[in-house]
């Protein structure tokens, strides 16, 4: 029975921390630190034992509910989401535009959009959402007025920098998307 209690992972606990007590307790008692400790520990229970309008072992418990409370709230706070380290790869530079995208639930990279090497102005939004033939048909920057080279068709573009992007997350993360 003892074999079975030990494998499970509650009771293996509670039979670990029963053994290092058992072996504190009787370290101390070898050692004549018993009484050191119990004359150390006496006021501490008879404080925990005096009555007052609210005993104050419950004001202890109540402490000690309140600091795991607190240190759980701490605790959710700095928890920082893990991320794949090739989902943070979002931005970079392809044929001569910077490209910046997201990724779906499946890690497929979407939304791509494009921006001007020289101002960063998104040339997505400017020449049309809806890629309206905008990489074969302008050559400048409309804010900055820089000679960007076109691309081609719009179905062209969307498979060549997604290619780009697959490559890229394949030969420096080792990760197949």
């Amino acid at each position: 029975m003892l074999k079975k209690l030990w494998h499970d992972p509650v009771w293996s606990k509670v039979i670990a921390a029963a053994i290092v007590a058992a072996s504190a307790t009787l370290a101390s008692y070898l050692f004549g630190w018993l009484p050191t400790i119990w004359n150390w520990s006496l006021p501490g229970f008879v404080f925990l034992g005096s009555t007052k309008p609210v005993p104050r072992w419950l004001l202890l418990i109540l402490l000690v509910l309140a600091v795991m409370t607190f240190s759980r709230w701490i605790g959710a706070f700095r928890r920082v989401p893990n991320i794949q380290p090739w989902r943070r790869y979002t931005k970079d530079t392809f044929y001569g535009w910077v490209w910046r995208w997201e990724y779906d639930g499946a890690g497929e990279p979407c939304d791509l959009r494009s921006y001007c090497p020289e101002c960063d102005f998104e040339l997505t939004d400017y020449f049309g959402t809806d890629w309206s033939d905008q990489y074969s048909s302008q050559n400048a920057c409309p804010d900055c007025h820089k000679q960007i080279q076109p691309l081609g068709d719009k179905q062209q573009v969307r498979a060549k920098v997604n290619g780009k992007i697959e490559q890229n997350i394949r030969s420096r993360y080792g990760v197949k998307i």
